[in-house]
């Protein structure tokens, strides 16, 4: 036993605020969004990796900041960037000089490897067997956080109603087994959106996370980047 004061931290979940008020925690509860690297963090970490492990950076520093640039600071991503690096690292010959890889195209290219692979693994069954709704929820919300207009969980809740409400002229269809609340907070679990924690906003966090479930029907996230006078275009052409 000890007579300070103890402090709960729960961490690594979407919906954490979610899973604390299920447990009746509710007192004191303050909710931290940690988010990407910043830029000066993923080169503190580069530097850092470099040094612990005895790369040699040499004249490929633009080459290396070019490969985590692709990560948008997304720590999961940057992992992904380093093992590919790592990997090119390793080849007989090269030895940890950077200056001796050739072909950062393949570098590159195995980091989206790395990366399409783990977006597998999030694109859950779910996602899957609701992929019309999961789609139109992510535009929804992305578009929306593009105009400077965010959705509460609340109004993202009522746009799953409407879409797949028939008498409100809904023609999407709900997964087995989940109702408009639960499947909202399960696109949450897997990454695919967050809230934000002081304004109530849901937006999709993980930028090439959105990008690769938008991909999957054919939607084009540039366009969420439209002027707003070409938006109504745009949306007419792909809601």
């Amino acid at each position: 036993m000890t007579k300070l004061p103890l402090t709960l931290a729960l961490a690594g979940l979407g919906e954490t605020h979610e899973r604390i008020g299920s447990m009746g925690l509710t007192q004191g509860v303050q909710t931290r969004s940690l988010g990407g690297f910043t830029y000066e963090e993923t080169n503190f970490l580069i530097n850092k990796w470099c040094a612990h492990f005895g790369i040699r950076i040499g004249d490929r520093r633009s080459e290396i900041d070019t490969l985590m640039k692709t990560t948008d600071g997304w720590p999961r991503h940057v992992h992904w960037a380093q093992k590919a690096l790592a990997e090119a690292l390793l080849v007989e010959g090269v030895e940890g000089d950077a200056d001796r890889i050739t072909d950062w195209a393949s570098v590159q290219a195995q980091s989206d490897r790395l990366r399409q692979g783990y977006y597998n693994t999030q694109y859950s069954d779910v996602m899957k067997r609701a992929r019309s709704l999961t789609i139109k929820i992510i535009w929804d919300v992305a578009k929306a956080d593009a105009a400077g207009k965010g959705l509460s969980l609340e109004d993202v809740i009522e746009k799953v109603d409407e879409a797949c409400n028939p008498e409100q002229g809904g023609t999407y269809c709900m997964p087995r087994g989940y109702k408009e609340e639960t499947f909202v907070i399960h696109l949450i679990h897997c990454g695919a959106l967050d809230e934000d924690p002081d304004s109530g906003v849901l937006t999709c966090p993980i930028p090439n996370f959105q990008n690769y479930v938008l991909h999957r029907r054919g939607k084009d996230p540039s366009l969420l980047r439209l002027p707003c006078n070409s938006e109504h275009k745009a949306s007419s052409s792909i809601d």
